[in-house]
């Protein structure tokens, strides 16, 4: 009959002997359970994996953030070189208007410099009598090198009606040096000290003739009268 287990006994010389057994079983157990069967250690290399290795959703969302990020940092850069454009395009705005503004002042200050040298010229000019008058030398050699402005004064066209012919002042601003001398618009030159001025030709040859003489008796036809200018040229 077997014994009941509370009755077993294992011999003294035994014991130790399990007791060892025991201890490499469980060393081997141990050392052996990562290669084995799962353990905690593997469940979280899995997860690393899983981890370290993102499903094709994830790179595809990956993808588009970087695309996404990508298109904003173009039109980022857009909007800077647009902006940096414009304000370049405002800065040459500003230097032009600033050139302008200043070619403007010049051209104002050399026209009140010219202007009040043209009216001291003009204040030298006298009138003796309504067909007579006197002009310094300084006041003609100043408008001689001023030929082109004084050109911008008168326009004169040859004029041929019936037995009168010569030049005729279609044009004169006031306030100028003929103005001053007496002339007038619509008065037709005829002669000069006795030449006549017909023709350029003519108006040529009397200009030649004439430049050192320092007094002119002009014939001028003014409102179907005939009338003797007389203009003398003095030292200063």
């Amino acid at each position: 009959m077997p014994l009941p287990p509370s009755k077993l006994t294992v011999p003294r010389t035994h014991r130790r002997t399990l007791l060892l057994l025991g201890l490499l079983f469980g060393l081997f157990v141990f050392l052996a359970g990562p290669e084995g069967s799962p353990s905690v250690t593997q469940a979280q290399d899995s997860a690393r994996a899983q981890k370290a290795e993102p499903s094709k959703k994830k790179v595809r969302g990956r993808a588009k953030a970087r695309r996404r990020r990508q298109r904003r940092a173009r039109r980022r850069r857009r909007s800077r070189r647009r902006r940096r454009a414009r304000r370049r395009k405002r800065r040459r705005g500003r230097r032009r208007r600033v050139r302008r503004r200043r070619r403007r002042t010049k051209r104002r200050r050399r026209r009140r410099q010219s202007r009040s040298v043209e009216r001291r010229m003009l204040r030298k000019i006298r009138r003796v009598r309504r067909w007579h008058a006197q002009i310094p030398s300084s006041v003609v050699s100043f408008y001689l090198q001023r030929l082109p402005s004084l050109a911008r004064d008168v326009v004169v066209v040859p004029h041929q009606r019936r037995k009168v012919s010569g030049f005729r002042l279609s044009y004169l601003r006031r306030y100028t040096v003929l103005h001053r001398l007496g002339f007038r618009k619509g008065d037709v030159i005829t002669s000069v000290n006795g030449y006549k001025i017909d023709t350029p030709t003519r108006a040529m040859m009397a200009y030649v003739a004439l430049r050192n003489h320092t007094t002119f008796l002009i014939q001028v036809r003014r409102r179907g009268r005939f009338h003797k200018h007389l203009i003398e040229i003095k030292g200063k």
